[in-house]
């Protein structure tokens, strides 16, 4: 959780900061878990375990600056006013539209064998030391 949300600061050294910044990565990972479960609900358990948290997370972080600036602010206090089951029905109208394909998971593909080697074992390596001295030898 620390690690996606970018939420430990070291410089962070006040007991009271520290809380608060925790505090405010946990609201956060909440937020995170309840996207999660919907689209566990509506995609599918395995769609939503394909999901990457990294994607995730920077998406929810890049998204937040412009709805703060585009959504005024009656729409805000709207959404703090409704119940569980409109929230639900919001959140579940947003999900339903995600094109999941942008957030999911790298996985790495299988490790290419190494190629032969083509050089003789008796010459791996010439000395460049060896090869100057023979030079002042003659």
């Amino acid at each position: 959780m620390t690690v996606a949300l970018n939420c430990e600061i070291k410089p962070l050294c006040y007991p009271k900061a520290a809380l608060f910044c925790f505090a405010s990565a946990l609201m956060a990972y909440n937020a995170f878990a309840i996207m999660k479960g919907a689209v566990a609900a509506e995609h599918g358990r395995a769609e939503s375990e394909m999901l990457s948290h990294y994607y995730l997370a920077l998406e929810i972080s890049e998204a937040t600056d412009g709805m703060l600036v585009a959504l005024p602010e009656h729409r805000w206090e709207e959404m703090d006013a409704i119940d569980c089951d409109e929230f639900a029905a919001e959140v579940q109208a947003i999900i339903s539209g995600i094109d999941l394909s942008r957030f999911r998971k790298s996985n790495r593909g299988p490790k290419k064998t190494p190629p032969e080697r083509t050089n003789e074992t008796k010459s791996v390596h010439v000395s460049s030391k060896r090869i100057l001295d023979k030079r002042k030898e003659k």
